[in-house]
């Protein structure tokens, strides 16, 4: 055998050494190939996909293609955000023994509270929060203001004038100020409502933290209780046409429901909309299918 042959079977035999003592390592240190399986997999967490803990959305309900018809938006029984012209306040938020200024679904927090409403343990009472004031966009009569409910709270336990409260639930940050009124507050209006409503009227205020307002989102309309209106009415939205040589026809860019009635206002669900819905869009009332 000449040196460089017996050289090169030297290489050979040192490589395959290495490779079955770097094999044997591995299997006394309990490394595993890529392509090996976990020895073990986490224990499931036990909750349903659907479920998820209180104040947070499932992931499900907000991932994947949408399913229009699902999405119903506020129960007409609840109170919900509307222009309001006068607020019947029974008490206020004033914080927590934790000394908190910020609450979510599931906190503990603390309610001064008017005697007059007769308070007990387990009343569930709104949260709200006003905001921007309106002005009519044709008439520019003043109409109230925006009242923005962030929530429903439970009460506890009594300390004079003062409860400890749950959050139960949230739909922004409960902070200290917030109002409260009770949850019956719009009750009454349902079953006072006329029998024969307005043929249409307009919007005339949007979310004021929102950019563009379309699809399953609540705005404000000039048709109440006193125009006939009723929670579950439906009503087409109308763009204006524009006048002129190049000026274009009127047009219906979405649909809506009222959920909610004041005297002078309602609570409107858009439940489509073609483009952002704005501030003086016309509403034609849709026709009841006949049984």
């Amino acid at each position: 055998m000449t040196n460089r042959g017996l050289i090169g079977l030297l290489l050979a035999i040192g490589i395959v050494w290495q490779v079955g003592t770097l094999a044997a390592l591995g299997a006394d240190e309990g490394i595993a190939s890529p392509e090996a399986p976990p020895d073990s997999v986490a224990e499931p967490s036990g909750e349903l996909p659907g479920e998820a803990p209180v104040g947070v959305v499932a992931p499900s309900v907000i991932e994947g293609a949408s399913d229009t018809s699902a999405l119903q938006g506020p129960p007409p029984s609840a109170v919900v955000d509307a222009i309001r012209d006068d607020l019947d306040i029974v008490g206020e938020v004033v914080g927590a023994s934790s000394g908190r200024v910020i609450f979510a679904a599931g906190d503990g927090v603390s309610l001064r509270l008017k005697s007059s409403i007769d308070p007990k343990p387990g009343l569930t009472l709104a949260v709200v929060r006003p905001e921007q004031r309106v002005k009519h966009p044709r008439s520019h009569r003043r109409m109230g203001r925006v009242v923005k409910v962030v929530g429903t709270v439970e009460l506890r336990e009594t300390f004079g004038k003062f409860w400890s409260a749950r959050v139960v639930r949230s739909s922004d940050a409960v902070s200290v100020g917030d109002l409260v009124i009770r949850i019956d507050a719009d009750d009454a209006a349902e079953a006072m409502s006329s029998s024969d409503p307005a043929s249409g009227g307009y919007i005339v205020a949007v979310p004021s933290q929102k950019t563009l307002t379309g699809a399953y989102e609540v705005v404000y309309t000039d048709l109440g209780r006193n125009h006939g209106v009723q929670a579950g009415h439906t009503f087409s939205i109308i763009r204006e046409g524009t006048g002129g040589r190049q000026g274009s026809p009127a047009r219906t860019i979405g649909e809506g429901r009222v959920v909610a009635v004041q005297p002078s206002s309602s609570s409107f669900f858009i439940t489509r909309s073609d483009e952002p819905v704005q501030v003086g869009d016309r509403l034609e009332r849709v026709a009841a299918a006949a049984p």
